[in-house]
């Protein structure tokens, strides 16, 4: 959930377990391909649409993609049998794969959120059922790890759009901050970084996404101590790559626009320790709160 909605989807991670791996390959090959469709398709905003909407119906009804939509996206004619096997062995929601395909759909009409809940009804759709997708493979989704899973994954697509702000305005021209939040710190989002809204303004901004966004990573560690096997060190370090992009956020002077944070392999090798030994409670995110 990275530069794309699926670049942290554990799809490659030694921590899988071998038979589980065709399965969380058939989910990640089907998001990969469509949200593909929203933003790298050449097609016009409303077919991309149609197909998305027709994928939806075909997942709905465990049917191939049907013509003409079939000869637009022709990697469905792999993906969707074993990504229908893997629906009817795990009893899958058909909810969670078609939420994510509502949202990549929303991706190709809507580049702008006015409120927060704006936001958040976003992130429900197009990250929480990665987190329960993966939850549910595992056969670990308890409601109560459901729950923590969900804070999580909205967690890491906020700090997402925070560390991205500048690629995806200027690749995409989408701007994930809500205009209401923008608009208490003097910020004019058409004119975001254009030198217009002032540097003090636009870094208080950058804070006060990262403090509406940190409680998220907080509240949902105790996901990790809940989890068993390969998941918890798998949902740890997933944890601490997000969080650390929130650290990142500050140690840079909430600038991301002038340098991206990232993980270098001195935040890795500080990561091992709660990874491996994950604390009863959260590793603090000292100036990111």
């Amino acid at each position: 959930m990275a530069r794309s909605h699926y670049e942290n989807f554990p799809v490659a991670s030694p921590l899988i377990p071998a038979r589980l791996r065709p399965h969380v390959a058939a989910v990640y090959a089907f998001a990969r391909c469509a949200d593909d469709v929203a933003d790298e398709s050449p097609l016009p905003a409303s077919q991309k649409t149609a197909l998305l909407g027709a994928l939806a119906e075909a997942v709905r009804l465990q049917t191939p993609l049907p013509p003409p939509w079939d000869e637009l996206l022709p990697g469905a004619r792999w993906f969707l049998p074993p990504l229908m096997d893997t629906a009817r062995r795990f009893a899958i929601d058909e909810t969670l794969l078609t939420d994510l395909l509502d949202a990549f759909a929303q991706d190709v009409v809507r580049a702008r959120y006015d409120q927060w809940e704006d936001l958040l009804d976003y992130s429900r759709r197009s990250a929480n059922p990665v987190g329960r997708l993966v939850l549910r493979l595992f056969g670990q989704d308890t409601p109560e790890n459901l729950a923590a899973s969900d804070l999580l994954c909205t967690g890491l697509q906020l700090a997402n759009f925070w560390q991205d702000i500048a690629l995806d305005l200027r690749d995409r021209d989408r701007i994930y901050i809500p205009a209401a939040i923008a608009a208490e710190h003097g910020v004019d989002l058409e004119h975001l970084l254009g030198g217009q809204n002032g540097q003090k303004n636009l870094q208080n901004l950058v804070a006060g996404l990262v403090r509406r966004t940190t409680p998220l990573f907080l509240e949902s560690w105790p996901l990790v101590g809940r989890l068993k096997g390969r998941l918890k060190l798998e949902i740890a370090a997933t944890w601490w790559g997000g969080a650390s992009i929130l650290q990142g956020l500050a140690d840079t002077g909430f600038q991301p626009w002038v340098q991206r944070p990232s993980l270098s392999k001195a935040d890795l090798l500080k990561g091992w320790r709660p990874i491996l030994f994950p604390p009863r409670h959260p590793p603090l995110l000292s100036r990111a709160d």
